[in-house]
């Protein structure tokens, strides 16, 4: 049996920037569910940047259908390869 993870929406979600300069601040956000609509084996990058800069701190595929949570700096922006992405703010619980 696999653990959970347990969170609550603290936002819309909201379909994902396709560039740097339509990144989604999220803001104060230091947790975000990211999910890929598109069909399964379609696969997009996603990109964390620091806000107000183009530079990038880290990018990860996410597979088609699927979702995960990430952890990321508040002031940290965020951009997909694709608007069938989405980006909600989460609270998570740690308990």
């Amino acid at each position: 049996m696999s653990a959970q993870t347990i969170f609550t929406p603290i936002g819309a979600a909201t379909a994902a920037g396709a560039n740097s300069g339509a990144a989604a601040d999220l803001v104060g956000a230091s947790h975000v569910l990211v999910t890929n609509t598109a069909d399964a084996g379609t696969e997009y990058l996603v990109t964390i940047e620091i806000a107000g800069t183009a530079g990038v701190k880290g990018s990860f595929y996410i597979a088609g259908q699927e979702s995960t949570i990430i952890r990321k700096d508040p002031l940290d922006q965020m951009f997909a390869a694709n608007a069938l992405v989405f980006f909600t703010k989460v609270s998570v619980f740690n308990g």
